[in-house]
């Protein structure tokens, strides 16, 4: 079976204070990480062997999240263009109530990859689960920042289960 992977990224730089914390935005410098990141997504898989994936975006329903997918679209050709906003990947989201959302995600479509952006701790309690199985935070991911999962088989990805991913260090680490 083919190997499995998913991309993680933590959105860019936001404003301290919004409304909520629901409608915070990107600030200009968030919103320059994000149009970098995509372009350095297109770099990446351009001196990658054989052809680059195409990887569907996956971000959280706040506002920051959509904004930084927004614009990683804008700029990579490696991601498509119809975004699938979900539930579950917030900041105030459980480990588990983000596994359960994305599992179902993976397991409905088993052939695509994604590219999942939302927030701390959701995405340092991910990298701890994907890599080690723990359940207590990963590595801490800076703003911006894009990490590569990889699975060995379909039903490990679609499960996301835990401890069987490897992961190099910091795939795309933002530059500012």
């Amino acid at each position: 079976m083919a190997v499995r992977e998913f991309l993680l990224m933590r959105h860019g730089q936001a404003e301290a204070y919004g409304i909520t914390d629901e409608e915070r935005e990107l600030t200009s410098r968030g919103a320059r990480q994000a149009e970098r990141q995509g372009k350095a997504l297109d770099a990446f898989f351009r001196d990658e062997p054989g052809p680059a994936p195409s990887y569907r975006v996956i971000p959280s329903s706040y506002l920051r999240a959509r904004e930084t997918a927004e614009l990683v679209m804008q700029q990579a050709d490696c991601v498509s263009r119809d975004a699938l906003t979900i539930e579950g990947i917030t900041p105030e989201d459980s480990l588990q109530d983000a596994i359960d959302s994305l599992s179902a995600v993976f397991a409905k479509f088993p052939d695509q990859h994604f590219l999942v952006v939302c927030h701390m701790p959701v995405v340092a309690l991910l990298d701890g689960h994907c890599l080690a199985g723990a359940k207590r935070d990963g590595r801490a991911f800076a703003t911006a920042e894009i990490r590569r999962y990889r699975f060995p088989d379909a039903e490990t990805y679609q499960h996301l289960a835990a401890g069987c991913a490897e992961a190099p260090a910091h795939f795309l680490k933002a530059d500012e």
